[in-house]
């Protein structure tokens, strides 16, 4: 795959994986795959084939998680909320607000194909575009001290 994404990548790892194993003793995200590679480390590499950043959330106690994800090359965040849901594991990668989008998958999804997510990258990273073109433009009419988007403007950005 040779698209890279602009977009920080975010992989949710944080459920327990009792549909997998109701008993808790073994975890979904570390179960092998038939070539020996662990759930959560092929969601983990399929993500890096589009996004060059990628942001784990794993929830406290999960550091055998934690070391694939790392060893997988993904920045790891633990999160005490991350048993309230995604939406709380989403909001622990606050630190990722200076990004241009986030691409999210689900550790346990090992068979989302590189094409797949880059299906959704590319329109994405075009819209990102659009947005800083469009800030690019009010930042220029701002220096010269007329309205966000007067023709002027707009001719300049054309020509």
């Amino acid at each position: 795959m040779s698209y890279s994404s602009s977009a920080t990548g975010i992989l949710l790892a944080t459920g327990l994986g009792t549909r997998f194993a109701p008993s808790g003793l073994h975890n979904t995200l570390l179960a092998p795959l038939p070539d020996g590679t662990s759930i959560v480390f092929q969601s983990a590499r399929r993500l890096l084939a589009v996004a060059t950043k990628v942001v784990t959330v794993v929830r406290p106690g999960a550091e055998k998680i934690a070391d694939v994800l790392n060893e997988a090359g993904c920045v790891v965040i633990f999160s005490a909320d991350a048993e309230r849901g995604m939406g709380a594991a989403l909001a622990a990668v606050r630190a990722t607000s200076e990004a241009e989008g986030w691409l999210v998958a689900l550790g346990d999804m090992p068979w989302i194909e590189p094409s797949s997510i880059e299906a959704v990258a590319r329109p994405l990273d075009a819209g990102a575009r659009h947005l800083r073109d469009r800030n690019a433009l009010r930042r220029r009419c701002r220096r010269c001290q007329r309205a966000a988007g007067h023709r002027s403007a707009q001719r300049s950005q054309v020509g």
